[in-house]
């Protein structure tokens, strides 16, 4: 009993002092900032086509948040206002809160993509985890963008991709707008994206 506790003891020993010799560095330096870069140019991965990229403005901004506050009604007398249907009368405030993260947001000029269906890819590189939301058709249009599930997020360098359906109708001429975002939203790109005969010159 005496010489297995000994051993044990021993065993224990050795695999602390393995541990210390071996601790983990630090996976990452997080006091600093986050970066994300697209310069592009698209290529498709049909053609072997490139589209450029062009940046139309950047600037520095904060974000503006929509907060839906409850606000109660009161008449002439100071008296909450009762409806008739013997509730408070409360209607709904709309609240802009402006964020204290300053971001900076970078649009690119609208890019031509072809009438055609194809698939393409856009390098990102960046120091941090991102988001590549894919866009959605306003209502009354067809969707005729979409991203690849594997790269509607990321980390550090990486690829965002998407494909096209065939442009058949004018409603497949609005414009699309993809975002990409860092995750603590510190940058942010916007890409509009338009179809060759697009009628919408100005998205």
């Amino acid at each position: 009993m005496t010489r297995a506790f000994y051993g044990l003891m021993v065993a224990l020993a050795s695999i602390m002092m393995l541990s210390c010799e071996n601790e983990p560095g630090n996976p990452g330096d997080f006091d600093k900032a986050c970066e994300l870069t697209i310069e592009g140019p698209i290529v498709s991965l049909h053609t072997g086509k490139t589209y450029p990229l062009k940046v139309a403005r950047e600037t520095d901004t904060v974000y503006k948040y929509l907060y839906i506050l409850p606000d109660t009604v009161f008449d002439n007398d100071g008296e909450p206002l009762i409806g008739a249907d013997g509730k408070l009368v409360i209607n709904d405030d709309s609240v802009y809160v402006y964020s204290k993260i300053k971001a900076r947001f970078v649009e690119m000029a609208a890019v031509y993509l072809p009438a055609e269906a194809d698939t393409f890819s856009l390098a990102i590189n960046s120091n941090a985890r991102w988001l590549a939301k894919a866009p959605v058709a306003q209502a009354g249009t067809a969707q005729w963008y979409f991203n690849h599930n594997s790269s509607t997020s990321g980390g550090g360098d990486g690829e965002l991709m998407f494909r096209t359906v065939p442009s058949g109708t004018d409603a497949r001429n609005e414009a699309m707008f993809q975002y990409v975002i860092t995750s603590d939203s510190s940058v942010m790109y916007r890409i509009p994206f338009l179809r060759d005969g697009s009628l919408q010159k100005n998205p």
